[in-house]
């Protein structure tokens, strides 16, 4: 029997059924592909459709903020100045208003809140005017570098003012200055510009003394005239070496034990001498500026240590009679950096600046209005294009640009939380209440 042999796999002619089984299969193939390419497209479509809508409410949330922004009223801040200070520079605020810019929204700093909470709200301000000290210099880390062409008008000793590390903050506006005023119907130095040493204070004052006459006088039951005392005369006695020696021991030392640091033991040793040997009233660290100007009413103030800003709060009748220095140091003609605290200008670093803090920033600047604002404030004006009003702002704003720098409070450079402050002050009296004595 004859065996038929099997043809190779794949050959010989196909069927019409295998054909419509092949076709089938890759009907099919086709459509499951055809299947999953739309169920991919759909996701494509749906991300990119989620991806545009959350692009656009990011948009939108933008331009939102924006807009808020740019309708927003503009910030003006106020911290740790006085009253005097705030109504004048409102006023000029408040007459761009009048003019037609966008009225100022103002707001205060609490001195006392912690510092992170006086950043944050810096930092929601267009502008905000301050005094120079350990806080200023703080929020000044966030402040926006200031135009050198906002510089140019001012001495190069004032525009100090406003650095910290060599790092230019703020614009200085104003000057408040620590002075050693005296009675000329009572002193008779010699020198027409009052003593021009420490030794010749002291040899003056000794031929003032008696029992009931003490020739220097000081407000010290106030905690800032206290600390500017004693401020003041450890720039006297060491330069601004010294001074910025008693800031150092500060930042490493407790409120409440700095009295007693190896930085200030001259300070106070000269403080105690003061009052044992009759020079210095026995009270002055309890005295009020009212109990000062008593003493000055009735010729019994032969010397008054005070700021700028106290002496303009005494009666004209009673200060009429005195003349003013700054504080005498060790050496008459050594370079000084005299205590000459500041008012200073901040803006917190934006990318956009508000064209209402330009023009206010411009007003304030202003040589004419320099003049009105110190008038209006009692301090000298930081531009040396601006007229003073009187003989004692001129005086102070030519005693601050002839030194090394004009310092800050000691009340507001030692710490930046006013609490630390307070307890130092009350420490000093302790102090100096046992004549240095341990308790």
């Amino acid at each position: 029997m004859t065996t038929r042999k099997k043809k190779p796999a794949g050959t010989g002619k196909q069927t019409p059924r295998t054909l419509r089984e092949k076709t089938r299969k890759t009907l099919k193939k086709m459509e499951k592909t055809d299947a999953e390419r739309k169920k991919r497209d759909k996701k494509l479509l749906i991300a990119a459709i989620a991806g545009s809508a959350v692009l656009l409410a990011a948009g939108l949330v933008l331009a939102g903020a924006l807009a808020v922004r740019a309708f927003a009223p503009p910030v003006l801040g106020f911290r740790d100045v006085s009253e005097e200070i705030q109504n004048s520079v409102a006023e000029y605020a408040h007459a761009q208003t009048e003019s037609g810019g966008k009225k100022w929204k103002i707001i205060t700093i609490d001195p006392s809140l912690p510092m992170r909470k006086q950043i944050k709200l810096f930092k929601k301000t267009d502008m905000l005017i301050t005094r120079s000290g350990a806080a200023a210099d703080e929020l000044g880390a966030y402040a926006k570098l200031p135009a050198q062409k906002d510089l140019l008008l001012m001495p190069t000793a004032i525009r100090k003012a406003g650095t910290e590390g060599g790092r230019q903050y703020a614009l200085p506006l104003l000057l408040d200055h620590y002075e050693l005023s005296w009675d000329y119907s009572l002193v008779r130095t010699g020198e027409p510009a009052g003593p021009r040493t420490l030794e010749a204070l002291e040899s003056s004052a000794r031929k003032l003394k008696s029992p009931s006459r003490w020739p220097f006088m000081c407000a010290g039951g106030e905690d800032e005239a206290l600390l500017n005392l004693v401020g003041a005369l450890a720039e006297a006695l060491g330069g601004e070496k010294e001074w910025e020696s008693v800031l150092l021991a500060a930042r490493e030392t407790a409120p409440g034990e700095l009295v007693r640091s190896p930085a200030l033991a001259a300070v106070m040793e000269n403080l105690i001498r003061w009052r044992r040997e009759g020079l210095l009233h026995p009270e002055w660290f309890r005295m009020s500026r009212g109990d000062v100007e008593s003493f000055m009413e009735t010729g019994a103030a032969p010397y008054v240590f005070m700021s700028l800003s106290n002496h303009r709060k005494i009666s004209q009748r009673t200060v009429e009679k005195y003349n003013s220095v700054f504080m005498p140091g060790t050496e008459a003609d050594a370079p000084r950096s005299l205590t000459a605290p500041a008012i200073l200008l901040l803006a917190p670093q934006r990318n956009r600046v508000r064209e209402e803090a330009v023009l206010l920033k411009d007003a304030l600047l202003d040589a004419e209005q320099q003049t009105t604002l110190s008038g209006k404030t009692g301090l000298a004006p930081a531009s040396s294009t601006a007229a003073a009003p009187d003989r004692q702002a001129n005086e102070a704003r030519l005693w601050a640009a002839a030194s090394e720098r004009p310092l800050p409070s000691f009340f507001a450079a030692l710490y930046p939380d006013p609490a630390d402050t307070a307890l130092f002050a009350k420490q000093v009296r302790e102090f100096l209440k046992t004549d240095g004595a341990e308790n």
